[in-house]
């Protein structure tokens, strides 16, 4: 008879026959594949395995009965199913610079295709992890930044599994790096303001996926940088030398091409001391010495006025006040000072960076307090008068003298109260001058007086006070208020 092949595979196949001896009855069944014995059983069943596929093989069947005596079957040819076709795999999705930046679609897809595919279905690794499709094709989706790798291959109902599709390694990085540092270094003044050239230093963040390519960087403001990328994993530094505010802003740049948020730093720098530092005087009291300061500063702008004086005839000075203003002008008081008195008086402007400019000195003087008169009891005190300083020439052709004589104010006499009536305060000197007027015959008999009291009016008069009059001392006066 002829043998019956059923459940062939790509490496196997299944051969039953059926016999019949009604004598010594049936005993074996030799199965032979390309004529070697592969087996003697005493089923008419066996299964042919480990063959190759797309082969074709020639079967046929002995069949012995009990006395020994055999029937070779009519022989077969049988042809091995070929060898299941792997899948094709494609992997989708945005990529930038070689990495995937977005959502990324795998899709797996048998390849016999139509009526003739023996998959029935698809299998595939992510990362080892084994999964299946229970389809001829199927995707799935992967979302998880990282190196990736996948793997899969077709499987029929017989369980034969074809060839596995490798997919190149690859990675999806859609996160943004850790932002960029920014250091500053400088010397310090106020009020966050440095005050010299200022070295910037930008340190990239770090990635933990596809690392990190680089720095892209801007300056603006004072000190201007055009936006440019650099590329490096460490720090790149920048000098920041203009008077004014700069600002540097970074972002750390992946390989993938994600930018971080933004880093900024501002950068304040005033160098340079106030161009400005003045005072005007106003009009003194006895006590007191109004002015007006004037300040500039271009950069920062003023932050405070310093105001300090002295005596005219000191060497140190002292401090009145510190004001703060951002003004560029301050109206101030010297307060307490002695009157009469020359001070030197002088402002420093600070600006808001810490830089510091003093200015010249002027001169105030405060005024001398006015003669009061006051009760016959202070008759004999001293008071504050001082005589406008001045000079008079006594001609010879009024003294007689051989030459012309002349004369200034003796700034060491000290002033007492002589006497008080009701409309007139008499001051007369504690001493004498110590300049000698010399009178020589008739002339100076005659114009002595007269000239004594020239003398007098000329150098011990003070021009501030009106209705004064001053005069040498004559017996006259002196019987005038005595008696």
């Amino acid at each position: 008879g002829e043998p019956n092949i059923t459940d062939i595979t790509e490496s196997s196949f299944i051969i039953s026959i059926g016999a019949v001896d009604d004598t010594s009855g049936v005993g074996t069944y030799e199965y032979f594949v390309n004529g070697i014995s592969k087996a003697t059983l005493e089923v008419g069943t066996w299964k042919a395995e480990g063959l190759s596929p797309s082969q074709t093989y020639d079967v046929y069947v002995k069949v012995y009965d009990n006395a020994g005596h055999y029937k070779e079957s009519i022989h077969k040819p049988v042809t091995t199913k070929g060898k299941l076709l792997k899948p094709n795999v494609t992997v989708t999705g945005t990529q930038r610079n070689g990495y995937y930046v977005g959502t990324v679609t795998v899709n797996i897809a048998d390849t016999a295709g139509g009526t003739e595919t023996r998959t029935t279905r698809l299998k595939y690794t992510l990362n080892g992890v084994e999964n299946t499709i229970n389809a001829t094709s199927g995707s799935f989706t992967i979302t998880a930044d990282g190196t990736h790798n996948v793997t899969a291959w077709a499987e029929d109902n017989a369980g034969s599994k074809s060839d596995t599709f490798v997919v190149p390694t690859f990675t999806k990085d859609s996160t943004a790096p850790n932002v960029a540092t920014i250091g500053k270094v400088g010397t310090t003044g106020n009020n966050s303001y440095y005050k010299s050239n200022v070295t910037v230093t930008i340190t990239p963040g770090i990635d933990g996926t596809s690392g990190i390519y680089g720095i892209r960087y801007k300056v603006t403001g004072a000190t201007t940088v055009a936006e440019k990328d650099v590329a490096t994993t460490s720090s790149i530094t920048l000098t920041i030398s203009a008077e004014g505010t700069s600002t540097v802003t970074a972002y750390t740049i992946d390989k993938a091409g994600n930018i971080s948020s933004v880093a900024t730093a501002e950068i304040k720098k005033d160098a340079t001391k106030p161009s400005k530092a003045s005072l005007s005087v106003g009009t003194a009291t006895e006590a007191t010495i109004p002015v007006t300061a004037s300040g500039a500063d271009a950069t920062s702008g003023i932050a405070s006025y310093k105001f300090e004086y002295k005596l005219s005839t000191a060497s140190s000075w002292s401090t009145a006040a510190t004001k703060t203003s951002t003004s560029t002008s301050y109206s101030y008081t010297y307060t307490g000072l002695t009157e009469g008195k020359t001070y030197n008086l002088r402002v420093t402007v600070t600006d808001k960076a810490g830089n510091a400019y003093t200015g010249s000195s002027v001169n105030g003087t405060t005024k001398t307090s006015g003669i009061i008169p006051t009760p016959t009891s202070d008759i004999g005190k001293y008071v504050n008068y001082k005589p406008t300083s001045g000079s008079y020439t006594a001609s010879s052709s009024y003294s007689g003298h051989s030459s012309n004589q002349s004369f200034s104010t003796e700034t060491s006499l000290k002033w007492r109260i002589w006497n008080v009536d009701s409309t007139t305060l008499y001051l007369i000197s504690d001493q004498p001058t110590t300049t000698t007027l010399t009178l020589t015959g008739s002339l100076g008999y005659n114009n002595g007086v007269t000239l004594l009291d020239n003398i007098c009016n000329s150098c011990y008069k003070n021009s501030s006070y009106s209705g004064i009059t001053v005069k040498n001392l004559k017996i006259e006066d002196v019987t005038e208020i005595t008696t």
